[in-house]
């Protein structure tokens, strides 16, 4: 599971706490019901829809003081998902680039995910407020 230090944004913490879990139990869950041919990739997609939602709420607001290792975990987690949703873009016939369409505004997430994972959130906002 993830460690936290004391100094972790709050929402931050609680949401990729919470979204570890859904991904390790539920998604898990779902995805081997796929395996059965229960659900589809669209509907594997909508399961994770929310979380897009509340990712992009949560680092609207908090992006800058997110630590590099939860960067690091979040980013690995959605990968995880859409990597097995592709996976079964593939097998079924379907194309995964609708579904990340449907799933905006994941791309951009998992951009300024890998960005604050490198540390370089602050240096792009002052190049912009240097720019103007």
């Amino acid at each position: 599971m993830v460690a936290f230090t004391a100094h972790s944004n709050s929402l931050t913490r609680c949401f990729l706490t919470q979204f570890q879990a859904w991904v390790l139990t539920n998604f898990a869950r779902a995805d081997r019901s796929y395996e059965a041919y229960d659900l589809t990739p669209n509907e594997l997609a909508d399961l994770l829809r929310p979380w897009v939602e509340h990712a992009e709420h949560i680092l609207s607001s908090e992006l800058r003081q997110l630590f590099p290792e939860h960067a690091r975990i979040l980013r690995g987690l959605f990968n995880h998902v859409l990597d097995r949703i592709e996976r079964h873009c593939y097998r079924c016939g379907e194309r995964f680039a609708d579904i990340l369409l449907n799933l905006s505004p994941l791309e951009d997430i998992l951009i300024a995910l890998d960005l604050a994972q490198h540390g370089l959130i602050g240096d792009l906002q002052q190049q912009a407020t240097e720019a103007v």
